[in-house]
C-alpha cells in the first residue's frame, strides 16, 4: 500500500497496479524458487557424476553426516514433489496480482475494506497451507487446496478489476 500510494502516485491506474502484482509476484518466484532449483540442479548434477563424493571427502565426518541428511531428499523425494514449486509459484504469482488490484482499490476509492481483504486472504492462503501440511496432507492436495482458493478470489477480482473505471 505504501509503494502504491507515495511511490506510484502520479502512474497509479489499473494497468499499472496489474504489472505490480506481476512485478512482486515474479520477484519472489525467482528468489523463492529460481534460486533454489539453480541450487539443486548443481547439487543434481555434482550427484550424478559423482563429484559429489570427492566434495564429501573433504569434510569432517560429522559434517559429511549432516551434509548427507540434508542433501538425503533431493533423491529421495518423488519427482511430482519438484513440479509442486512451479504449481504453488504460479498460484502465488496470480494471487500477488489480485492483492494487487485490491490494494490498488483501497488507495484509489479510500475504502478500507480492499486492503482488510487483502490481507485476510493472504493470511488465510498462508495459514490454510501451514495448517494442511501441518496435518501430514500430501503436498499435492495442499496445492489442490491452494488453486482451488486462488482462483476464487481470482475470480472476484477480475470482476473487480473488470469494474474499475478509474
Amino acid at each position: 500500500m505504501v509503494a502504491m500510494k507515495f511511490f506510484m502516485k502520479k502512474n497509479l491506474d489499473k494497468g499499472n497496479a496489474l504489472m505490480y502484482g506481476v512485478g512482486h509476484g515474479g520477484v519472489e518466484a525467482i528468489l523463492l524458487v529460481g534460486l533454489t532449483y539453480v541450487n539443486n540442479i548443481a547439487i543434481a548434477i555434482m550427484i550424478n557424476t559423482g563429484t559429489i563424493q570427492l566434495s564429501m571427502s573433504q569434510l569432517e565426518p560429522a559434517m559429511q553426516k549432516a551434509t548427507y541428511q540434508q542433501l538425503q531428499p533431493l533423491w529421495m523425494s518423488p519427482s511430482y514433489v519438484f513440479y509442486m514449486a512451479g504449481v504453488e509459484r504460479v498460484a502465488a504469482v496470480i494471487l500477488q496480482i489480485c492483492l494487487s488490484i485490491l490494494v490498488y482499490k483501497c488507495v484509489k476509492t479510500g475504502q478500507k475494506k480492499f486492503i482488510a481483504g487483502a490481507i485476510l486472504l493472504h493470511f488465510l492462503v498462508d495459514f490454510v497451507t501451514v495448517v494442511t501440511a501441518g496435518f501430514g496432507m500430501p503436498i499435492w492436495a495442499v496445492e489442490i487446496e491452494v488453486v482451488v482458493i486462488v482462483v476464487i478470489v481470482a475470480w472476484w477480482c477480475v470482476r473487480i478489476y473488470a469494474k474499475d473505471e478509474m
